[in-house]
């Protein structure tokens, strides 16, 4: 029995806490998300991975990580920091996620989301 394999891709960035910092991430998401063809909503997944870049670079440099395909995406910022992590950029992180949370690991604290594409969505690409 033959089985389709999802192929799955990886990227990372550093962030340095500077004014464009934000921005080079928003442009690093849009890069991954073309490259993995992702189906669902791209202004989300990119609107998720500045707001928690940004509230992770309130604390120092940080590492921006993406994995996914054409049906989901995980982002992940290490270097968050020690602080408790709330505020309208984190709810509207919850909004948009399919499920997000915050992990201790050896490596700092890590905030992480995943989204979905809903079924059905496809990609649109301009001619």
């Amino acid at each position: 029995m033959s089985h389709s394999a999802i192929v799955s891709i990886q990227g990372e960035f550093s962030v340095a806490r500077d004014a464009g910092g934000v921005g080079l991430a928003r442009e690093f998401a849009h890069m991954f998300l073309t490259r993995s063809g992702y189906t669902g909503s791209r202004e989300d997944v990119i609107l998720v991975a500045s707001e928690l870049v940004a509230n992770a670079l309130q604390h120092g440099d940080v590492v921006l990580r993406i994995a996914g395909d054409a049906s989901r995406v995980r982002i992940e910022v290490t270097g968050a920091g020690e602080r408790r992590h709330g505020g309208w950029g984190m709810k509207l992180i919850a909004a948009l996620s399919t499920v997000w949370g915050v992990d201790d690991r050896d490596t700092g604290k890590v905030l992480w989301s995943e989204l979905r594409a809903m079924p059905g969505d496809v990609l649109v690409t301009e001619t």
